[in-house]
């Protein structure tokens, strides 16, 4: 783990693989802060940066409290199954809906797993 000290006085350990992308979305939101004064408005780009800067301090939060116990590393392992997958349907399917409606753009990505699914069982066949 690497200790990040994005917010002054605060330090915070995060796995390895997010260290990169966190960085720089700290880099960002610095950026956006020091360009701020209260007399100026702070634009919509520098508003987007500190919500999701935000929003990954909360995440990074809630997984390193799973991180800590041994119930918690089974469900991001569990995670990290299905996650694996989802690339291989994106690159199928592409990533906008092929058809207007719910229930038709279900049974497309539905197709979509079935034909993934009989292509891994192939390949772990052979």
């Amino acid at each position: 783990m690497n200790p990040i000290a994005c917010t002054p006085g605060i330090d915070r350990a995060h796995p390895p693989v997010i260290l990169f992308a966190f960085e720089r979305a700290c880099a960002r939101a610095e950026v956006a802060m020091e360009r701020w004064r209260p007399s100026q408005t702070v634009t919509k780009q520098e508003q987007f940066i500190l919500k999701r800067l935000e929003k990954k301090r909360k995440l990074f939060g809630f997984l390193r409290k799973l991180q800590k116990t041994r119930t918690g590393r089974a469900k991001l392992r569990e995670r990290v199954r299905v996650e694996h997958r989802l690339p291989h349907l994106a690159r199928r399917q592409g990533h906008r809906a092929r058809y207007r409606g719910v229930r038709k753009n279900l049974f497309d990505l539905r197709r979509a797993c079935a034909i993934q699914n009989f292509e891994t069982i192939q390949r772990k066949a052979a």
